[in-house]
């Protein structure tokens, strides 16, 4: 339920709670010849920095250097899992070894990337701008399934045991098979809410019938 409940929010989009932040002590910094296309993918020890200039640059969490810097067009945040590092470019998938940089494998994506590359748990997932959903083995690349929602995804999938939850950007929640792509059910939310503390109700209908969720979420305007 908590994760049903998490992707449900992603489609409402409520507003973040304000919180207020220490100051912080800088351990390091590092100049890049060009400004982030996005925000850096990381995994435990290194963030992956992709830069408008074209290039992906490895940077060292602890020390602040750079591990490696390689030319790779991309305008997505990098995934990471199992000491490979993903990116998607124009039509193409590409997985590198996370230490040195080196391809491992890469995959043809018609279409292209809508939104950054979900790992999880040894599966790569991908969602096109036609509302495509792909599913790949992330240790070589191979294709399990491609299923076509109508929707690319809204936020980052939501895995339980052998299901997904995948809130989609037409405010559709859709439960599939993680094995087969094979949806389960598919619901719309609609969502009701006011300026400034934001009060919001929801309705998940599907099937015919409907679930109304009413969180009441009190949440301060930034």
């Amino acid at each position: 339920m908590a994760l049903l409940f998490a992707a449900l929010m992603a489609i409402l989009q409520v507003p973040a709670t304000t919180t207020t932040v220490a100051p912080l002590d800088p351990r390091w910094s590092i100049p890049f010849d060009s400004p982030l296309v996005a925000a850096a993918g990381f995994d435990a020890t290194t963030a992956y920095v992709p830069l408008k200039g074209g290039q992906l640059v490895a940077v060292d969490l602890d020390r602040g250097t750079v591990r490696w810097r390689l030319d790779v067009v991309t305008t997505l945040t990098p995934a990471t899992g199992d000491g490979l590092v993903f990116t998607a470019t124009e039509g193409m998938i590409e997985a590198r070894d996370a230490a040195t940089g080196a391809t491992r494998w890469r995959t043809p994506l018609p279409g292209g990337a809508a939104v950054p590359l979900y790992w999880d748990t040894g599966w790569l997932l991908a969602s096109t701008p036609d509302g495509d959903l792909a599913a790949f083995r992330a240790a070589d690349g191979s294709l399990v399934w491609r299923q076509s929602l109508g929707a690319p995804l809204a936020a980052a999938p939501a895995p339980a045991l052998d299901r997904l939850f995948l809130p989609l950007a037409d405010n559709r929640l859709v439960a599939v098979l993680l094995t087969t792509g094979e949806t389960v059910w598919s619901g719309r939310v609609e969502s009701q809410g006011k300026t400034a503390q934001y009060q919001y109700s929801c309705t998940l209908s599907f099937d015919g019938k409907a679930m109304t969720f009413d969180p009441f979420l009190n949440v301060s305007a930034t």
